[in-house]
């Protein structure tokens, strides 16, 4: 796989990610809840899913250093 299908595939999950946010915040979907401790709430997943799209992010930058 080149630099740029690198690169390419790492935006689509973060289009993807996003999709699934939006579909979170209007779903209010959570993990078993009320069977599993405080952390698996919509809330929660959310807050997560932000989290991977910061570090798909820094794999986007790290390749578009890797290739100046």
């Amino acid at each position: 796989m080149t630099l740029d299908e690198r690169i390419k595939k790492h935006r689509k999950t973060i289009e993807d990610i996003e999709e699934d946010i939006e579909w979170l915040k209007k779903s209010q979907f959570a993990i078993n809840s009320g069977t599993k401790p405080n952390g698996y709430d919509n809330e929660y997943l959310i807050k997560r899913q932000n989290e991977n799209i910061i570090m798909y992010k820094g794999f986007i930058t790290e390749l578009q250093n890797e290739g100046a």
